[in-house]
């Protein structure tokens, strides 16, 4: 009796989890958690009978699935992440994510972000001008073995990630684990330089396709209602033309300006400046273009569509 009074005393939250998650901690507790059994289940709970976590035994890979909604679910993370353990897939509907154990190769540290970040993070730092060329700065986790990122295709809705056996499918937001080397050299990192598109005359294909990725998506899609909007605005004379071939429209939320000898549109949004600017079919810049800019264009697209004249018979 005294000893198991010392042992709900001592331990904290912190050890018992890490117990718990070894297969160490049957019948341990202390004041806020406790470890029980139940048929082929180890279940960790909270004080109030809460679930917080729990381990099934399989013949195959190590697993653990956490409540997310569990006040410990950030230090049970945390731990996880230190016992090899991973987030793999997508929360179940019952707010429940599993973690496998996949051993972590020496000398990288575990990222977990939505997958467009990994997406700007791979696409700006870590992407290579050479196709053929293999780099392990980034990994990411291929039928339970890591991979590095061959390359990166997208959707409106999805990202695609190339590795060497497969293709990992996710939607902007999801949830990823990835991995980057603690310390990279230059010679380990072979990345291709990114500099900022320059906008002049100058400009020219190759140079714009330093644009970000998802940046150009937005401004592609923006372009053909930005050109409807415009051709609106001089047909209903809110356009005016400030000097001899260059046309200004001024809207609450953006202004447009078009120049007729180099068939130049730019879109600017207030302190933020341009956010968009064509030379004819070329993109040259969309530095500044946000993800609530391409929702607002998409609302007057259809705004546009709701106002076309209906034919009768």
């Amino acid at each position: 009796m005294e000893l198991s009074t010392l042992t709900m005393t001592t331990i904290d939250d912190k050890t018992l989890i890490h117990n718990f998650i070894r297969g160490e901690g049957e019948l341990l507790s202390n004041q806020n958690l406790r470890v029980d059994s139940a048929f082929d289940t180890t279940q960790l709970l909270a004080k109030n009978g809460e679930l917080v976590a729990l381990i099934k035994p399989t013949v195959s890979i190590p697993s653990v699935s956490v409540n997310l909604a569990s006040k410990y679910w950030e230090l049970t993370h945390q731990i996880l992440l230190k016992n090899s353990f991973v987030p793999v897939g997508q929360p179940e509907r019952q707010g429940v994510m599993k973690y496998e154990q996949h051993e972590l190769p020496a000398g990288y540290k575990v990222n977990y972000t939505s997958a467009k970040i990994l997406w700007r993070e791979w696409w700006i730092h870590h992407r290579l001008p050479n196709r053929r060329a293999i780099q392990l700065d980034v990994l990411i986790l291929a039928h339970s073995q890591w991979y590095p990122i061959r390359g990166i295709s997208y959707n409106p809705d999805e990202l695609f990630f190339k590795t060497l056996v497969d293709e990992v499918r996710l939607h902007h937001e999801d949830k990823v684990i990835w991995l980057t080397r603690s310390q990279v050299t230059e010679d380990q990192r072979q990345v291709a330089p990114i500099q900022s598109p320059p906008i002049s005359d100058q400009s020219t294909p190759s140079q714009a396709f330093q644009i970000d990725p998802l940046q150009r998506e937005y401004a592609e899609t923006i372009r053909s209602i930005a050109i409807s909007a415009f051709k609106e605005c001089v047909d209903s004379g809110i356009a005016k033309e400030v000097k001899p071939g260059v046309w200004f429209v001024k809207g609450a939320n953006y202004n447009l300006a078009y120049e007729d000898q180099t068939n130049t549109l730019a879109i600017a949004a207030g302190q933020r400046g341009v956010i968009c600017k064509y030379r004819g079919e070329t993109l040259e810049s969309a530095a500044n273009l946000e993800e609530e800019d391409i929702k607002y264009w998409q609302k007057i697209n259809e705004k546009f569509k709701n106002q076309k004249p209906t034919t009768s018979g």
